[in-house]
Order: structure tokens, then C-alpha cells, then sequence
């Protein structure tokens, strides 16, 4: 087993970190895994909050694209008097919500 350099005894000189190079990766390989592991429990919180706000503002978007579009019919059809078959089945579609 080996304990952190330092420059008491045989450590002089770094012979004692050359001849344990080869635990080293074990080591920083533990060491990255854990902070790895660590930071994205940290963060799973903060990933939940922004995906809900970013469907907020999407489900806001899309919403106010339809409203503009059935604004945009509702007046160009005279208040849907004048209007055309494929113009009154744009209207019902996102009227229902199935657009």
C-alpha cells in the first residue's frame, strides 16, 4: 500500500511516485467517476425544472400561432360569411385541437 508523496525517505527524489504509475489511472479513474456521479445527481432537479418551463413556452408559442391563424380566417371569411370549404376545415381543425 502507498501513501501520498512526500519528501521524508525513499519519496526523495519522486522514485516512489515512478514506481507506482501504475495504480495512478485506477486512482484518477475512481476519482472522475465520482465527481461524474455526484454532479449529475445535483443537477436532476434543475434539468426537470427547465425542460417543464421550456413546454410552457412552447405550448405557449404554438398556441398563440393558432390563435393568430383562426384571427387571420375569422377576419379575411367577413366573420366566417364568405368563407371557402378549405378555409372553414383549417378553422374546425385548430378549433378542435386537432392541428
Amino acid at each position: 500500500m502507498w501513501t501520498a508523496l512526500s519528501p521524508i525517505g525513499s519519496n526523495i527524489g519522486g522514485a516512489f511516485f515512478l514506481s507506482h504509475l501504475d495504480t495512478m489511472p485506477h486512482l484518477w479513474y475512481s476519482i472522475k467517476i465520482t465527481k461524474e456521479k455526484t454532479m449529475v445527481d445535483q443537477t436532476q432537479p434543475d434539468i426537470a425544472e427547465v425542460q417543464s418551463r421550456n413546454k410552457a413556452i412552447n405550448y405557449d408559442k404554438q398556441n398563440t400561432i393558432k390563435l393568430n391563424k383562426v384571427k387571420e380566417i375569422y377576419k379575411d371569411s367577413n366573420g366566417l360569411d364568405n368563407i371557402s370549404a378549405h378555409m372553414m376545415n383549417q378553422f374546425n381543425q385548430i378549433m378542435r385541437g386537432s392541428a
